[in-house]
């Protein structure tokens, strides 16, 4: 399966992030929590067709 390629941007309060592909996005003060966030967004986006993704899953740029 192909990683869901997400985009990474710095801001004036800290860092958001979103997905590509798919209408998924957070914002956080700080990388590590900043990529936790998306992944939980990201599984709960998919949690309707029941897929979870990993975070090898997912392809941080």
């Amino acid at each position: 399966m192909e990683k869901i390629k997400t985009t990474i941007e710095s801001t004036n309060t800290g860092y958001c992030a979103y997905a590509n592909q798919y209408p998924v996005y957070t914002t956080c003060k700080d990388l590590p929590e900043l990529k936790a966030n998306l992944l939980e967004a990201i599984n709960l986006y998919f949690e309707e067709v029941g897929r979870i993704i990993e975070k090898s899953d997912i392809d941080f740029i």
